[in-house]
């Protein structure tokens, strides 16, 4: 047995191949044709060789060609006992032993080397009418103590009742069924695995973010603890904390679980490589969900015909992606990303507002009776009871207050128009500042951290509402 490579556990028994066929059903191309009777629909083999003397598998095609050999291991008696590889594969590329072959490939591969079914046998077809003369494949498989078997591989019938294959050692032509033309085919880049969708609800996505080169959005589902008095199940942890958009949220998660790759394009090791595909600074796009799973998706430059070259789920595996499978990520940004109040606080968890201006403060309280009261006991402007209306109608316009859009970093701020500062009943607090920005917009900022343009008419008029009552004797 040889050694050096890891032993894994294998799904596929030698003996069992033959139960593969009926799951690798897929369409094909139809090709040149040759007159036949109509076949018989019950299989019979070609040949039957031992697949625990398999050593390789050549296929040669008009234009390149590759070559796999058995990475199987075998007990004394034959019995399948593992792979030597840790992709879990039966067979493995020569020269590329990283590739991550499809199941359909690496079980046609091995059906291929231990039986082949035919449906019918015919001793006078014209070859050149079949395919055989300038075949669409060759397939050289070899064996330990044995003679090599070749395989040559014609064209699809125009009925699609299989295809037409020959045999070193015999001069009929075979119709095997069309599967193993559509397999056998394809090039090695065809060949590959292409990872699919998650099919993961956003309900179990704990975690996602959008990452480019100028801007890291990172949006975390809370964990169902009041944040500053306020629940949210999503919230933005950078660039700065801030209560999230749940749709938005969600739909990014759902939008990076369903991505699936539709092509595979070639391996990249070197940052030569990546930079060749545009994947040396890439969009990338990253889903977490409870039970530990990753998707990580980083998309690169355009591939033409509506494509993007993307690597997916940490390999170096380079694939297509169509751009309509992406149209997403245009609105996984950070405005949208971001619930839209600038500071949404439930007035069930207040105690005190200071709203201080250039004209003045006013200060709002609620009395509470006791840690587990939902209602106050009282409410007051300036020391003055007034009607709980009328106190619901100051508060929610100051916490109804929403942003158009998030403010640069650098944006400068003038004079401040509110500073507005939040008590809460457990005794923390929450500032949020308005300055002035434009003749448009006042600059507001939540504790120093979010930077938010809110449109001065709304800021001015729930100013003007607290102004008005605070002066009422």
């Amino acid at each position: 047995m040889r050694r050096g490579g890891k032993l894994a556990l294998c799904c596929l028994a030698a003996a069992a191949l033959t139960v593969c066929w009926p799951l690798l059903r897929t369409d094909s191309r139809p090709g040149a044709a040759a007159p036949l009777p109509t076949p018989s629909a019950a299989y019979e083999m070609m040949y039957e060789r031992d697949v625990t003397r398999f050593e390789t598998l050549a296929v040669t095609l008009p234009e390149g060609g590759y070559t796999v050999r058995s990475s199987m291991a075998f007990d004394e008696n034959g019995g399948l006992l593992g792979v030597y590889n840790n992709l879990g594969q039966p067979v493995v590329v020569e020269g590329q032993e990283d590739f991550i072959l499809d199941r359909t490939a690496y079980q046609m591969m091995l059906l291929c080397a231990q039986h082949l079914p035919a449906t019918a046998r015919y001793d006078a077809l014209d070859l050149n009418a079949c395919g055989l003369y300038a075949p669409d494949a060759r397939i050289t498989v070899t064996y330990a103590g044995d003679e090599p078997l070749v395989l040559t591989v014609g064209h699809v019938a125009a009925s699609r009742a299989g295809c037409y294959v020959q045999m070193s050692g015999d001069e009929g032509v075979y119709l095997v069924p069309v599967d193993f033309h559509d397999v056998m085919t394809r090039p090695l880049s065809g060949q590959h695995r292409l990872p699919g969708a998650l099919g993961k609800s956003a309900d179990d996505a704990v975690q996602a973010a959008v990452v480019t080169a100028d801007e890291t959005v990172i949006v975390t589902r809370t964990t169902g603890e009041a944040e500053g008095g306020v629940l949210f199940p999503w919230r933005v942890d950078q660039p700065f904390v801030h209560p999230g958009s749940t749709a938005q949220a969600e739909a990014l998660v759902s939008g990076i679980s369903a991505l699936r790759a539709e092509a595979y394009v070639a391996s990249a090791q070197t940052q030569e490589d990546l930079a060749e595909y545009g994947l040396d600074r890439p969009t990338r796009l990253i889903a977490s969900f409870s039970d530990g799973t990753i998707r990580d998706i980083r998309l690169g430059a355009d591939a033409g015909e509506g494509r993007l070259y993307a690597l997916m789920d940490g390999t170096g595996d380079v694939y297509l992606i169509s751009g309509e499978q992406i149209s997403f990520v245009q609105s996984a940004t950070l405005d949208n990303l971001l619930d839209r109040f600038v500071a949404l606080v439930p007035a069930s968890g207040v105690a005190s507002v200071r709203i201080r201006t250039p004209d003045g403060e006013v200060l709002l309280t609620q009395s509470w009776a006791g840690e587990e009261d939902t209602s106050p006991q009282n409410q007051a402007v300036n020391d003055r009871d007034v009607p709980r209306d009328v106190f619901t109608s100051l508060y929610s316009g100051l916490i109804g207050l929403t942003f158009d859009k998030t403010a640069p970093a650098d944006a400068p701020g003038g004079s401040t128009l509110a500073e507005i500062l939040f008590t809460l009943r457990d005794g923390s607090e929450i500032t949020v500042r308005y300055d002035a920005y434009d003749r448009r917009y006042a600059l507001a900022q939540v504790d120093g951290d979010g930077r938010f343009l809110v449109r001065r008419t709304q800021l001015e008029e729930a100013l003007e509402e607290i102004r008005k009552e605070s002066e009422t004797p």
